[in-house]
């Protein structure tokens, strides 16, 4: 995953850690905060925010300049599984976060507060989810239905 200024890279490692990579000096820095594997890795729009999903229920928010979680999005209880999180996305202001789940659900989430907006039910197996620029329409597809398309509403305040 490219930072949007093309300097560096984060990419996952089995092990839990994610490494950070100045392209220019070859310099790599270890981001800890899963205690299995991380599975995938999405920036925000402006890249001031990392999103990590491992295979242990929760997701990490990444401050990208720091290189400190922000904050834990933990898989509410009723929608835990094995090896549940996976395909997060934020939405273009970075204030919530899509992670789409192995039992066919996406997790609509406050990156903020960590609580739980929206559950959207893409349908059987693993869900993938995608948003576009605008963070009106979320996309999801799940393994054995079709692809679905959300209006994203506006929250108040």
């Amino acid at each position: 995953m490219a930072t949007p200024d093309g300097s560096s890279v984060f990419v996952t490692a089995d092990n839990g850690l994610i490494h950070k990579i100045d392209l220019a000096t070859g310099d790599i820095t270890k981001l800890q905060g899963h205690t299995g594997r991380v599975r995938r890795l999405s920036l925000s729009q402006d890249g001031n925010v990392l999103i990590s999903c491992g295979s242990h229920n929760h997701a990490v928010v990444w401050n990208t300049e720091t290189l400190f979680p922000e904050i834990i999005l933990k898989c509410p209880a009723e929608y835990k599984m094995e090896d549940s999180f996976n395909n997060p996305v934020f939405s273009p202001d970075a204030s919530l976060a899509m992670i789409g789940t192995n039992n066919g659900k996406c997790l609509v989430m406050d990156v903020r507060s960590g609580q739980l907006v929206d559950v959207l039910a893409a349908g059987e197996g693993r869900c993938v989810v995608g948003i576009d620029r605008s963070g009106r329409q979320i996309v999801t597809a799940a393994e054995r239905d079709k692809v679905k398309i959300w209006a994203v509403t506006p929250r108040s305040p």
